[in-house]
């Protein structure tokens, strides 16, 4: 999105966040087609992304009960938010909110001084809230199964940089899950969805994606496993490491804690509890 004459994001980047996510998606048994992209010229847009969200989910997301629609516009500079999904995934699949924000600077090949962010999975990240996931840590913090998710350990806070092997819960089994698409780590840190968060995924598309998942199914004839372990959360992404609430959509924020549960809608800024927001903000420091 841009108010300039040509666009700051080149369909080259687009094209590499597309095959980031495809990757990061494969073992989940989910392919993304090679995208549309289209460049949206308006000022007030432009300038204030988060702030003018609903108004862009309105006029710009396209079918969103089939289509995934993700937004690249400037968040970060003014907010700190590197990404988002506006809605909750148990609202309406027909609902303009279904889709996902990222901040322009987190898709691939970009500024080298962004690198921690940078490298596509911001995208993976809020993909994760679209597809129903909650952060792996708790919000507020604490050492509660705050996703819901079994095999992700339970964590007090989200991980900043590459924590391998730190513990945040010393008297839970398992350490902190820095490894996962769905904690607040750099992105080179980022790997893989846990076999929990994938049955996950399969139950919330038979579920709450119904549409989506009748299309792909036609399309591919391919069949997902049986739906298991339901829930649903909203979320942001922050860059740094903690979570804020904001009575708007879910982001991506580097700051926040672990986990949000599936009914309710959450408008924050770094949440992702069954609640409607989720962004991931950052905080880099």
């Amino acid at each position: 999105m841009t108010d300039k004459a040509s666009p700051t994001v080149s369909r080259k980047r687009v094209l590499a966040q597309w095959r980031v996510i495809d990757t990061d998606f494969h073992p989940v048994g989910i392919h993304f087609h090679k995208p549309t992209i289209d460049f949206h010229n308006n000022k007030a847009w432009t300038e204030d992304c988060y702030g003018n969200y609903a108004d862009i989910c309105q006029s710009i997301v396209t079918t969103p009960e089939t289509t995934v629609n993700i937004i690249v516009c400037e968040m970060f500079g003014k907010d700190r938010i590197l990404g988002m999904m506006p809605g909750s995934v148990v609202d309406d699949e027909w609902l303009a909110t279904q889709a996902v924000f990222v901040d322009f600077r987190t898709l691939p090949n970009g500024d080298p001084a962004f690198i921690r962010f940078g490298q596509g999975r911001t995208a993976t990240h809020e993909l994760g809230h679209f597809f129903g996931l909650a952060h792996t840590f708790s919000e507020p913090s604490s050492c509660v199964d705050a996703d819901g998710i079994a095999d992700t350990p339970a964590q007090k806070n989200p991980s900043s940089g590459c924590p391998i092997d730190h513990d945040s819960c010393p008297d839970s089994p398992g350490t902190d899950a820095s490894w996962s698409f769905m904690d607040y780590s750099d992105d080179g840190c980022m790997q893989r969805f846990s076999q929990g968060q994938i049955n996950r995924i399969h139950s919330i598309l038979g579920t709450y994606k119904p549409t989506m998942l009748i299309k792909a199914i036609a399309s591919k004839g391919g069949v997902l496993p049986s739906p298991s372990n339901l829930s649903a959360p909203g979320i942001k992404r922050k860059a740094g490491g903690k979570k804020k609430s904001k009575p708007k959509p879910a982001q991506k924020k580097k700051k926040t804690k672990k986990k949000e549960r599936s009914s309710k809608k959450d408008k924050g800024g770094k949440l992702r509890n069954g609640s409607e927001s989720s962004k991931k903000k950052v905080k880099t420091g």
